[in-house]
């Protein structure tokens, strides 16, 4: 096993169109991309996965990579001097990720893209919802619970406000990665500007766009549901089982179970959440200082992006809990 050294890094935010440009350089024939997005590798590596909270996925789960050699084998069938890529969300979020990159290579090249946070949480939110890993179905609950889930060590996904503290996370890539090994793009730009976006990536890691490139595509989107499952344990139940080898189902026939599952998914629906005008004025108002400082270090107009109405504002979370590593 040759220890590969990855050439970039996609590092986040989470719920920001990070598995879009996943897909578009993987399908790019000079690109390899292991078939496993998100091992996480550099926010775990020889220290397991600190949750204690709300089980993750257990698919999910075991594609997150810990160990150095269980990373490598990712690359196995990377070609010789082809660029290589990892796309992991999370590290954008876990302290100390960035320094961790830059041990493993100080040439990589980052790619971060940044959604408004009101949006991106709520999009965390009914992901969540939608798979059966969320406890409640009402946003404003969640945030409030917020702070006390991640006492508890609740799995990040669930940080929705904290998660959209930008500045610190960005702050480390800054420090670690000079201008030419980042680049910074936004989420908005994406959705509107596709080709644009797509050319100014590859423009990045110095390489000709792809003709074939399916730059229509948006992966793993929320905006478009309509509906949520009602019970949220009973889908999980029937999704994800009880482990992953232990689902719901598994003692009947494998033809007469996926029927009945299909039955229950089909009925067990309500219509999906909407953020309301009043929580959107508290994120929005809770965020502002974030981005007028995200702003000042990036050199971007936010000003979009702070929009509120009121004067209203959210349970603090301080940023002192990101404390993982």
């Amino acid at each position: 096993m040759t220890n590969k050294k990855v050439d970039f890094f996609i590092v986040g935010a989470a719920r920001s169109g990070t598995t879009t440009l996943w897909q578009w350089l993987k399908e790019h024939p000079g690109i390899f991309l292991p078939e496993t997005k998100e091992p996480h590798h550099f926010c775990f590596k020889d220290k397991g996965l600190p949750y204690f909270g709300n089980e993750l996925d257990p698919h999910y789960k075991e594609l997150i990579t810990v160990s150095e050699k269980d990373y490598q084998h990712l690359y196995d069938n990377c070609k010789p001097r082809q660029p290589s890529g990892d796309a992991s969300p999370g590290y954008l979020y876990f302290p100390g990720t960035a320094a961790s990159i830059k041990h493993h290579n100080p040439a990589a090249k980052i790619i971060c893209i940044l959604r408004n946070p009101c949006d991106r949480a709520f999009s965390q939110f009914i992901f969540h919802v939608q798979a059966g890993f969320e406890d409640v179905c009402d946003f404003e609950t969640a945030l409030n619970n917020e702070k006390i889930r991640i006492s508890k060590g609740w799995w990040w996904g669930h940080h929705y406000l904290e998660a959209g503290n930008y500045v610190s996370q960005w702050q480390e890539y800054c420090d670690a990665f000079g201008e030419s090994q980042r680049l910074l793009l936004l989420y908005d730009d994406l959705v509107s500007s596709p080709k644009a976006t797509y050319e100014k990536i590859c423009a990045f890691l110095d390489i000709t766009p792809s003709p074939t490139a399916n730059l229509d595509l948006h992966v793993n989107g929320t905006s478009e549901l309509v509906s949520v499952p009602l019970n949220l344990t009973l889908h999980r139940l029937l999704t994800h089982g009880l482990t992953s080898n232990k689902n719901l189902l598994n003692w009947l026939p494998k033809w007469l179970s996926q029927k009945i599952k299909q039955f229950i998914i089909a009925i067990n629906k309500q219509p999906k959440p909407e953020m309301t005008s009043t929580c959107r004025s508290l994120m929005a108002n809770h965020y502002r200082p974030e981005l007028e400082r995200l702003s000042r270090l990036t050199g971007i107009d936010l000003s979009n992006w702070m929009q509120s109405s009121n004067n209203l504002k959210l349970p603090a979370v301080q940023p002192a809990s990101r404390k993982f590593q």
